[in-house]
């Protein structure tokens, strides 16, 4: 069981893509922290009456007591926490791919009897992060892991402009 759920709205004409190409059907998750699709759709609703618009309820994660030290609350393993970022994916061709979201209305993190819209989705199996470094020493880090972890791999375009990388 769960304490309660969030709506996520999906309108019928919401932009959704894959690998940069827009589709016209869509199986969408949400998952929480752990990768446990909480909620799921296939978009667009094949409904006529609703021009195509349809709703993922996303299930939150059952209070099961409260942690007597600290008195926070406990949840159960499966399920979205309050104020957990809600991370969506697709299922394209077999493969779970993840997505980033922009949001007509509301916020992208999980709150009980919350509401949300969307109003474009792009799912791709390649992330880019653009890393600005000042002229100088800087440390940096990043949440992409490169399929060529190898240094020399990773800064072959500017390899002439570094003196020393560790």
């Amino acid at each position: 069981s769960t304490d309660c759920n969030m709506t996520i709205l999906i309108p019928g004409d919401a932009t959704i893509t894959v690998e940069g190409e827009v589709v016209t059907e869509a199986w969408i998750a949400v998952t929480d922290g752990d990768g446990n699709v909480c909620g799921s759709v296939l978009w667009p609703n094949p409904d006529p009456e609703t021009d195509g618009t349809t709703s993922i309820a996303v299930w939150g994660a059952e209070n099961i007591g409260t942690d007597p030290e600290t008195n926070e609350p406990i949840y159960a393993d499966y399920g979205m926490e309050p104020g957990e970022t809600l991370n969506f994916v697709v299922m394209s061709d077999g493969e779970e791919l993840d997505a980033n979201v922009s949001y007509e209305f509301g916020a992208g993190t999980y709150s009980c009897n919350g509401m949300t819209g969307l109003s474009s989705l792009a799912a791709t199996s390649v992330v880019t992060q653009a890393i600005d470094l000042s002229e100088g020493w800087n440390i940096w880090s990043t949440y992409v892991s490169p399929e060529d972890p190898d240094m020399a791999a990773l800064f072959s375009g500017i390899v002439d402009d570094i003196v020393i990388c560790k």
